[in-house]
């Protein structure tokens, strides 16, 4: 349709198909043919198009392995919403974390369970927030192991957001092992923009890990490793209070001076002036 209508196409690439089907074992094997043969039309399709605008660099990298260019991708991140989130600053308590959004295949929550199992003290409370694929899983780990230390809510509205956030201390961002470059959560950019610092489980130099590594705003465990998460979970457990303070300045900071709502739209601004013809 493309060629015979000499349409001009840009797309906002934000999850990646069909590789995210494996990762998250919709699909079993890179072998089944109807993988095969749908990942062959995405990546035609996506070849034929003019340009390509993708969230993170570790997208871009698993893009340019798909079209087998570099020429037609450009990063533009997600937003965050410095404006509607408040930055509440922190307060010297136990540790209060948060996972809230959708609780899916992709999240590997499971592992995160794993580990929290073993922090039954004071010191390091959890919420989790939120419905999806894992929910039922979720609610059974916590009853049958007796995990006092963790509350699940479902959805609440967007309303309730900064209420939520002003009694919690550091935000959970977690994927599944597999799922570099196939995206980038969304939560993470609101998380920052209330000043909390992130616990990221996923892929190593995936895109959230490269900016906690730069910012200082958080802690990374690499996901699928028991072991890895539990190291994190430990660190957060013997930190002062004055670094996760310190996590906490940094994360609004980045919010407010590189992915601010204003800053994200100049970046698509600028794209569209550049690419006109």
């Amino acid at each position: 349709i493309k060629r015979i209508k000499k349409w001009k196409i840009n797309i906002l690439v934000h999850d990646v198909f069909p590789e995210n089907l494996i990762a998250t074992e919709i699909i079993k094997s890179e072998k089944n043919i109807f993988y095969i043969i749908l990942r062959y039309m995405i990546n035609i399709s996506y070849k034929r198009m003019d340009h390509l605008i993708v969230i993170g660099r570790d997208m871009k990298e698993l893009m340019v392995k798909k079209i087998k260019k570099t020429d037609n991708i450009t990063i533009i991140e997600n937003w965050s919403d410095t404006d509607l989130v408040c930055y509440d600053k922190p307060e010297d308590r136990n540790v209060s974390l948060i996972y809230a959004g959708n609780m899916g295949r992709a999240q590997g929550l499971d592992s995160l369970l794993g580990a929290i199992k073993d922090f039954q003290d004071n010191r390091l409370k959890f919420m989790f927030i939120g419905n999806g694929h894992m929910d039922e899983f979720i609610n059974n780990y916590i009853s049958e192991n007796n995990l006092t230390n963790i509350s699940k809510l479902d959805w609440v509205e967007r309303e309730e957001q900064n209420s939520i956030y002003k009694n919690i201390d550091i935000g959970i961002v977690t994927l599944k092992k597999g799922m570099y470059g196939l995206g980038v959560p969304s939560k993470f950019y609101n998380l920052i923009s209330a000043g909390k610092p992130i616990l990221y489980i996923g892929d190593l130099n995936s895109e959230i890990h490269l900016l906690i590594k730069k910012y200082n705003i958080g802690w990374f465990a690499e996901s699928g490793s028991n072991s890895s998460i539990k190291k994190a979970l430990k660190e957060i457990q013997e930190s002062r209070f004055e670094a996760i303070k310190s996590k906490s300045i940094n994360s609004r900071e980045l919010a407010e001076k590189t992915y601010s709502k204003g800053i994200i739209l100049n970046k698509f601004a600028e794209y569209f002036k550049n690419n006109e013809n």
